[in-house]
């Protein structure tokens, strides 16, 4: 008897708390959910910070090549997976490769850019675009991607979301 009394009242007040624990759980999934959002907000800010900083690097006379400034961002502890620097006719001027990809530069050289949609979207909006997650022809990683126009050339990036998830 007091068994089952003690299941009833124990199994009463459960389910009298039930409703309350749902809400506190939804309430700290929500918190981290911004949380997490915020973080990727920053995150990505600082990346085009990056890409935007390079460009305006680039738009300056100078004796370094233009692959040389790019690689900062794609080498050891960069970044970014891949940048290729377009001219105003889509036609890639400079390309800089993660060291896995190297092999491919010499045939991304000269490519042309101008259908690809971050190339497009760059243009239109005359400001930095973010795409969505893409499969990266060149990684076969899921990959965001950013364009950046700058002075009639483009920058765009490539961004593993794998990597950008770790941080």
């Amino acid at each position: 008897g007091t068994l089952v009394t003690l299941m009833a009242v124990g199994g009463g007040l459960l389910l009298w708390q039930l409703p309350q624990l749902r809400q506190e759980n939804l309430v700290e999934v929500r918190r981290e959910a911004g949380q997490l959002a915020e973080h990727m907000e920053l995150l990505l800010g600082g990346r085009q910070l990056q890409l935007e900083l390079a460009g305006a690097v680039l738009a300056q006379p100078s004796r370094n090549s233009s692959t040389d400034m790019l690689d900062t961002l794609t080498g050891e502890g960069g970044s970014f997976e891949a940048i290729y620097l377009a001219d105003s006719n889509g036609i890639v001027q400079a390309v800089s490769l993660r060291s896995k990809a190297q092999a491919r530069r010499d045939e991304l050289l000269g490519s042309d850019l101008s259908a690809n949609r971050m190339y497009q979207l760059g243009l239109q909006r005359n400001g930095a675009v973010w795409s969505n997650k893409f499969l990266s022809a060149l990684s076969g990683d899921v990959t965001v991607g950013i364009a950046i126009p700058m002075s009639g050339r483009m920058l765009i990036g490539e961004l593993p979301l794998d990597e950008l998830l770790r941080t």
